[in-house]
């Protein structure tokens, strides 16, 4: 980020550091702080994703979240939601989470048998539709 002589005045007496001792030539050690976390073409895992981190108390933020019509002219992997940590500090607490969250996603939940009435039901339904019985937690 380039900013002016009086831009990088302000930002000294703000505290914000630069990195380059030329005036003209000033970034701010900010952008050094966000880190990257997901990318996907999916741009609803994206947003799901944001919003776990940010029911954790993460700081997020997407980005290139409008770009996908500029893949062809540019790669399609840079056109892909990005999902950014803003504080370095919440970077690997963010990083277990989505990780967490996406193995979570990939279980190999398989279908379940009834214990009242004996019918066979798929893994993502919770109650049985013949006899309302709670599923319960079966052993493996």
């Amino acid at each position: 980020m380039r900013v002016s002589m009086h831009e990088a005045a302000l930002l000294s007496a703000a505290g914000v550091k630069l990195s380059n001792s030329n005036p003209k030539h000033y970034r701010s050690q900010t952008d050094k702080r966000m880190k990257r976390v997901y990318s996907s073409p999916v741009s609803l895992m994206v947003g799901h994703l944001r919003n776990i981190l940010e029911a954790e108390g993460i700081r997020c933020f997407v980005k290139n979240e409008f770009l996908a019509g500029g893949a062809g002219e540019l790669p399609p992997t840079e056109c892909w939601p990005e999902l950014w940590v803003e504080r370095a500090i919440d970077y690997q607490r963010a990083e277990r989470l989505v990780r967490e969250s996406l193995a979570a996603e990939v279980r190999d939940e398989r279908a379940w048998t009834c214990p009242r009435c004996g019918e066979i039901l798929e893994a993502q339904f919770s109650a049985c539709w013949k006899c309302g019985s709670v599923r319960f937690e079966q052993a493996t």
